[in-house]
This record gives structure tokens, C-alpha cells and sequence, in this order.
């Protein structure tokens, strides 16, 4: 009985790690779809730079932290970064941040 219980509880605590890592994946797949589809373009599929500038070094024209990206994203900027604000959602934006730094830790 006391190996059932044992057993019973592992599970539990394995499964919910288990759910949170596909949740994870799933979250940063669509970062990197609409990343794919609305940011390469402009910052490269590695996001490297290209029209726009690159997003994988420490040089951040107007601030580098999560909320610095999301008003960026959100709101644009002058000279030829778009507000996305009208067309993705703020959980998207907060998906293609997460996609970038993970560009920025590759490097």
C-alpha cells in the first residue's frame, strides 16, 4: 500500500512538470511563428538585423528590459518600427519577447 501511495505521488509531481514544459514549447513556437511572419522582414529570420536592427546584442536603442520590448513593439518608433498593437494581442507581444531573448541567448 505504501508503494501505491509513494508511486501515486511522484506521478503527480512528475505530470504537472511534464504539462508546464509543453506548455513552454508551445508558447515559444508561436513566439517564433509570428516572429517568422511579422519581425524577420526587418530583423532577420536569426534576428540579427537587416532594415531593422539586431536583436541579439546588448545594444538597445530605447532600453532593453521586457517592458522596454512590449512598448516598443506595441507602440513603434520612429523611423520605421510599426505599432503591433492593433494586430497582436498583448499575450502575443509577451510571446515574441520571450522568442527574442531566446535569439539573444544563442547569440
Amino acid at each position: 500500500m505504501k508503494t501505491i501511495v509513494m508511486v501515486v505521488i511522484l506521478a503527480l509531481m512528475v505530470i504537472p512538470s511534464c504539462q508546464k514544459d509543453k506548455t513552454e514549447e508551445v508558447i515559444a513556437d508561436e513566439g517564433a511563428r509570428i516572429f517568422k511572419q511579422r519581425c524577420s522582414p526587418c530583423h532577420g529570420p536569426q534576428g540579427k538585423g537587416d532594415i531593422g536592427p539586431d536583436l541579439t546584442d546588448s545594444e538597445w536603442r530605447y532600453g532593453g528590459t521586457d517592458q522596454d520590448l512590449f512598448e516598443t513593439i506595441s507602440n513603434g518608433r520612429p523611423g520605421g518600427m510599426p505599432a503591433w498593437k492593433n494586430e497582436l494581442s498583448e499575450e502575443k507581444i509577451r510571446k515574441v519577447i520571450r522568442h527574442i531573448r531566446g535569439l539573444a541567448e544563442k547569440g
